[in-house]
Parts: C-alpha cells; sequence; structure tokens
C-alpha cells in the first residue's frame, strides 16, 4: 500500500463513496480521510462517507428550496433518488435544520437555518 500523499484522486462523477475509493486506492478509510482533510478533491466535499461534487450540493439545494417547507421524508426521498445515501448529513452540511413534531418523519419539516458553510 502505497503513501496517499502524492497520490491524485480522480473521481468520476457526483458521488464517490469512500469504501470504494478505498477498494480502488488498497487503502484503509481512515488513511483516505487523513489524505481527504489535508489535501480536498477540487470541486467535491467530503460528507459522511462519501464525496459529492459541488454541483451536485447545488443542484439539491435548489431543489429542496423549490419544495419550500417540506417534510423530511419527502426531502430524504429526493436526495435518494438523485444517489445520496446520507440525506441527513447533506441537509446538515447545505445549512437546513428539521423540526420534529413528533417521531414521524413525514410530520418533521426541513427550513433552512444557516447560510451554506464555507467550502474547504
Amino acid at each position: 500500500m502505497e503513501s496517499l500523499a502524492n497520490v491524485e484522486l480522480r473521481l468520476q462523477g457526483d458521488v464517490a463513496s469512500l469504501e470504494d475509493l478505498t477498494t480502488q486506492l488498497e487503502t484503509s478509510k481512515e488513511a483516505l480521510r487523513r489524505r481527504l482533510q489535508t489535501a480536498p478533491v477540487k470541486g467535491y466535499r467530503l460528507i459522511g462517507d462519501v464525496l459529492v461534487s459541488e454541483k451536485k450540493l447545488d443542484d439539491i439545494d435548489r431543489r429542496l428550496s423549490q419544495l419550500g417547507e417540506a417534510s423530511l421524508s419527502k426531502a430524504t426521498e429526493l436526495m435518494q433518488d438523485i444517489g445520496i445515501e446520507a440525506p441527513n448529513q447533506v441537509l446538515e452540511a447545505l445549512g437546513y435544520e428539521v423540526k420534529w413534531y413528533g417521531l414521524d418523519q413525514d410530520k418533521a419539516i426541513i427550513s433552512k437555518s444557516k447560510t451554506r458553510p464555507t467550502k474547504p
């Protein structure tokens, strides 16, 4: 297993899982995370265990804002339909908060709580 410090990461598509990358690079998830913290991939953000392109995040943010005040289940469905497996982490990264009204996801409402965090 070679050092990741000098390895240029070339991603295809808007979403790349760390699991797939670790297999491809024959390295551990921890080593890959360290590499991404010291040298992020331009145009991508690490959210949970996936790298998501800024373009995809902008698209998701636009789609969510078009929904207006939407249920968490509707927002989750929208993101899963476009390949996002960790919708709660993406919502947080985009500056949304969830207001819960009981335990039912259909009654939980998302709303923009803050400006989008700065890009690394």
